[in-house]
């Protein structure tokens, strides 16, 4: 579970996150997604422990669990993997595994069922400093996924993976979901995070502006522009906030695109 409330960092910039409340339940897949800058990034590090709020509270769950406790039950994918290029593939994980304490049996049957799974072949083998984007994008969500984890903050986890491989992360993490996993995720590619994720959080100029599930992007739609079918309800939404002024611009555009 990850229970964030009222968080705000600023930066010398005059950029950052102001009053952020976030809850993430625990078998809920949720989609945070707005535009670059809009403060996605720094709300994933202060959620993994990577930076510090200047004000809020946040809680990751299961209780009871001291905060070395908490980031051993936690999987993450950052905006950009610090990955061990000097290390292989397998060599890496092996090492993931041992800092999750796991018994070399459970580690080597977990790492090869990524390795399958993620199709990361031969490069388990190879250095990382000779992986394709992709390929270190695999590698760094294997590596979330090795602990069994009870909560996952994913930043832009399909960014460079080829069509295979994301479906079958997808597929993978609806299985943590289904046992129980608290999945937090953005993404760029809103078909993707509306085909994915049940509730969806949409961010912009560093503050939350839409928050709700399926019906709820629906009934929003329906608000804002009835009888248009151009474009998916998340992509329609996002639009609106995002760029009001484009929007009937780019709702004409596409109508025309798509009339027969």
């Amino acid at each position: 579970m990850i229970s964030a409330r009222g968080l705000t960092k600023r930066y010398s910039s005059g950029r950052g996150i102001s009053n952020v409340c976030l809850e993430v339940a625990p078998g809920e897949v949720v989609g945070l997604v707005g535009p670059n800058g809009a403060g996605k990034t720094t709300l994933i590090r202060l959620l993994t422990g990577l930076a510090h709020a200047d004000a809020g509270e946040l809680t990751l769950r299961p209780a009871g669990l001291d905060p070395g406790g908490h980031r051993l039950t936690l999987g993450t994918v950052q905006e950009e993997a610090a990955l061990f290029d000097l290390l292989t593939g397998g060599e890496y994980l092996t090492f993931v595994g041992q800092v999750h304490e796991l018994k070399s049996d459970l580690r080597g049957r977990r790492i090869e069922e990524l390795a399958l799974h993620l199709d990361l072949g031969d490069g388990m083998a190879r250095s990382i400093a000779t992986y394709s984007k992709g390929m270190r994008r695999k590698l760094a969500f294997a590596a979330a996924l090795l602990g069994d984890p009870r909560t996952l903050i994913l930043d832009e986890p399909f960014e460079s993976v080829d069509p295979l491989s994301v479906l079958a992360m997808k597929e993978m993490l609806r299985q943590f979901a289904r046992a129980g996993t608290a999945v937090l995720m953005t993404s760029h590619m809103l078909s993707l995070v509306e085909d994915v994720c049940e509730r969806f959080v949409l961010m912009n100029g560093g503050t939350v502006r839409f928050e709700g599930n399926h019906k709820d992007l629906l009934l929003r739609v329906e608000a804002l522009a009835p009888g248009q079918p151009v474009g998916s309800a998340l992509e329609r939404v996002f639009l609106s906030i995002v760029a009001p002024a484009r929007q009937e611009v780019v709702l004409a555009t596409l109508a025309r695109i798509e009339s027969p």
